[in-house]
């Protein structure tokens, strides 16, 4: 009997707690409750943004607390504002913090200017970038398949087409001979070109 009666005073303190809770602390239990199910971006949300260029550098765009105007937005309102299509990356963990990654279809400012030969569908080819950046074939040169260029030179080519996987003197080797850091010494370079046939 004594069990019983102590399990009736338990449940009638929680009761009591529970009421009391309600009534003096209702509003924010809700809020909490509310926040904990549906979280949103915060004064104390952390954001980071980031650009990601072809070339593989990053650009911190911002970084520090959440703009006021993003204050209240959720998960749902983060990815229509910042959409995969457009290239978004989004790692979300509201309401704490929020970083978003866009890849770019261009290189970076550092970037833009530097060009390097190597191979494109057999033939020699001027990619726009520093070696390691093969996504941005400019042209290739058809009248100079690989097969008509020297050994030690095709050679060369194909190492810079798998460059991130050279060791780093390879990889200083081949940045002297075949990246150029602008238009002009890409240009006298391709002028000589016809010493370099066999």
């Amino acid at each position: 009997m004594a069990q019983k009666h102590r399990w009736v005073v338990l449940l009638g303190i929680w009761l009591v707690l529970v009421v009391a809770g309600g009534v003096w602390g209702g509003p924010r239990v809700v809020r909490a409750w509310s926040a904990w199910r549906n979280p949103v971006v915060g004064p104390p949300t952390a954001v980071r943004i980031e650009r990601l260029y072809l070339c593989g550098e990053r650009e911190l765009i911002q970084e520090g607390s959440a703009p006021a105007e993003w204050q209240g937005w959720d998960r749902k309102e983060l990815l229509r504002r910042f959409p995969p299509e457009a290239g978004w990356h989004h790692t979300i963990n509201l309401p704490v913090s929020v970083e978003l990654v866009q890849e770019v279809n261009e290189l970076c400012p550092r970037c833009r200017s530097y060009r390097h030969l190597g191979i494109k569908d057999g033939y020699l080819a001027v990619y726009a970038g520093p070696l390691g950046c093969d996504r941005l074939c400019l042209h290739r040169e058809e009248g100079l398949p690989l097969s008509a260029l020297p050994s030690e030179l095709r050679a060369k080519l194909e190492k810079a087409a798998d460059f991130t996987h050279q060791p780093p003197e390879v990889q200083a080797q081949l940045r002297k001979e075949l990246e150029f850091t602008d238009e002009k010494k890409i240009k006298a370079a391709l002028e000589n070109l016809d010493e370099w046939q066999d």
